[in-house]
């Protein structure tokens, strides 16, 4: 089992993120059963407890993902343009367009794993549309190791 907890991502892929039986949408009533087996308290021994815990906090941050990627593409309002580039008409805080997007180094997965050990790719974008200074400042000040949804 500590494997295939292991072998998980860190974040949630897109399959994960939209399927509506794992983790479901705003419109949730509560009659039918999250994607959480239960289990009653007495059976419950503390590698079950961390397990159950985990699996719950995976679910919940993806429900807060898909929450902030469904808010911030609505504001967005992406078009398709006559030329077959996406437009975006509206706009949002944490979102800028991408203008390049290269994976520059893959390196070799480490003994006994099968992904790599790293990637490094660069993203370029804009701030030249941001107006205000502190939005400006707050997306020049991303540095090593922040979290980015592309």
């Amino acid at each position: 089992q500590l494997d295939a907890i292991n072998a998980l991502p860190l974040y949630p892929g897109e399959n994960l993120l939209w399927d509506e039986n794992v983790v479901p949408s705003l419109n949730y009533t509560g009659q039918d059963a999250l994607a959480l087996p239960k289990l009653n308290l007495q059976y419950l021994t503390f590698h079950d407890y961390l397990l159950r815990n985990f699996n719950l906090f995976r679910l919940e941050s993806t429900y807060e993902i898909r929450q902030d990627v469904q808010d911030a593409t609505l504001r967005l309002r992406p078009r398709l343009a006559p030329d077959g580039k996406t437009v975006f008409q509206g706009w949002a805080r944490n979102c800028l367009p991408i203008e390049a997007f290269s994976v520059s180094t893959v390196a070799a997965a480490n003994l006994g794993e099968n992904k790599p050990a790293f990637v490094t790719a660069e993203v370029t974008y804009d701030v030249g549309g941001c107006r205000d200074y502190r939005l400006r400042k707050e997306w020049e000040d991303f540095r090593e190791h922040d979290v980015l949804f592309l």
